[in-house]
């Protein structure tokens, strides 16, 4: 039996006799989009987010993140409307009363829309260069309403603006990036403006940059080069120093920044973001020695981005890292999980959906971030995001509601730590050997 149709179908139907530029009108209203796998995705709600589960397949379809209203000419309109007509009869893909019920359901849970954070929406990952009024009128139509803050720079002249944009949108400002260390004239500086505008952001805090000798384009060298390099530069980091002495000094590096801080009200998290501090056990370790500091209140921020490489891998033992990661745990950034290290949107990787439900199960309540790191214009970006988030999500709470993947899921086969990984999907999983986030290990062949 047909599915019953969305009444917003149903107008446009009933408009068809009524000419096309009704039917235009109907439609461009609606902001209709087509997602990477060529389905037309409705926009649905004041915000603008993209609803997930209002969808079906052109038999035509259009390029990647095209306006179907620009694009859409006479020529295709018949395409089109017959499009509509499977998208009622086809109950398999019509999931629009489940996907909106899972919503409602959950519109205070883990992956809510209001429990997100935007992450990584500054320049260079915005190809548009978004200004700080841009930026975030680009948040706000978005629907999120927290937001962590990327400096690609030390001018904290542009930092008051940022601020400023922010508290008028009425987004919070959850979270600020924080590169320096407590010596650095800029790290009070920074502090200062948040004493100015009374707002105190977590400090999301990763390894020194102190006599890191970063590759830097320079034309000569190649993509393929650079990462080589970058690769040795994180393998000397795992053993330049002893494991205590490591963990006593970076220890006493963010007591630090902790200590600077508390003054202003503002609390430090430790970003898992490469190489030796990028690594879970380490940062646990780290934690463990500033309790025996009296601090007590640094948390984690937990990177999907950062959980493989070629030099560890958490997926392979990431029902246990989690026990013992959680009770530190304050933000997770997710992004579709690959063995390349490239970035794919949420449902489109290996892992994604396994750790989102380890965590969901868990119990664990915090901040969810959507990372643009991606690249190209932040806006369609953190869409595609939104995308893939809601779709997982949806499937989490009931297998097969989702519908079709939106994105195409990425099948290769890739080399991490020397070995190669076939993807689940495609066959048995070999990972010899690799380092978890304990240490090194072997994993047997299954």
């Amino acid at each position: 039996m047909p599915a019953k149709a969305d009444p917003f179908i149903e107008r446009v139907l009933a408009q068809i006799g009524s000419g096309c530029e009704s039917l235009n009108a109907a439609l461009s209203a609606k902001e209709l989009m087509i997602s990477a796998r060529g389905h037309v995705i409705l926009r649905d709600d004041p915000a603008g987010v993209v609803s997930e589960a209002s969808r079906f397949r052109l038999p035509q379809p259009l390029a990647t993140g095209e306006n179907l209203m620009t694009s859409l000419n006479y020529k295709r309109l018949a395409t089109f409307l017959m499009a509509f007509l499977v998208l009622i009869v086809d109950g398999t893909r019509f999931r629009a009363e489940a996907a909106s019920r899972t919503r409602s359901e959950s519109a205070g849970g883990l992956w809510a829309h209001n429990n997100l954070v935007a992450w990584m929406v500054t320049p260079p990952w915005d190809a548009k260069a978004r200004g700080p009024e841009e930026r975030v009128q680009m948040l706000e139509k978005l629907g999120f309403k927290n937001y962590a803050f990327m400096p690609h720079d030390k001018d904290i002249l542009t930092y008051d603006a940022e601020i400023e944009a922010l508290r008028r949108h009425g987004i919070n400002l959850l979270a600020w990036r924080f590169y320096l260390d407590a010596d650095d004239p800029v790290a009070k500086a920074t502090l200062e403006t948040f004493k100015r505008h009374n707002v105190h952001p977590r400090l999301w805090v990763s390894q020194s940059l102190k006599g890191m000798n970063l590759p830097r384009p320079d034309g000569k060298m190649s993509a393929e080069e650079q990462h080589q390099l970058l690769m040795q530069l994180r393998r000397e980091d795992l053993t330049k120093a002893p494991q205590e002495l490591r963990v006593k000094q970076e220890a006493d590096r963010i007591n630090s920044l902790v200590k600077l801080a508390a003054p202003y009200g503002i609390k430090v998290a430790l970003y898992n973001h490469n190489g030796w501090f990028g690594m879970m056990g380490n940062q646990v370790a780290i934690i463990e020695r500033l309790k025996q500091l009296g601090v007590t209140d640094v948390g984690i921020v937990y990177n999907f981005s950062h959980a493989r490489d070629e030099l560890h891998d958490d997926t392979l033992n990431f029902p246990e890292l989690w026990k013992t990661i959680k009770p530190y745990v304050v933000t997770v950034n997710i992004t579709g999980m690959q063995t390349d290290g490239d970035l794919v949107y949420p449902s489109q990787g290996d892992s994604e959906f396994d750790m989102m439900r380890t965590i969901e199960r868990s119990g664990w309540r915090g901040h969810v971030g959507l990372i643009a790191e991606k690249g190209g214009d932040a806006e369609m970006t953190l869409r595609n995001y939104l995308v893939g988030l809601d779709w997982l999500a949806v499937e989490l709470k009931h297998p097969g509601a989702g519908g079709p993947h939106p994105f195409p899921v990425v099948r290769d086969t890739k080399k991490t730590a020397g070995t190669t990984i076939t993807r689940p999907d495609e066959g048995k999983i070999t990972r010899l050997p690799v380092a978890n986030s304990s240490g090194w290990s072997y994993t047997i062949p299954h």
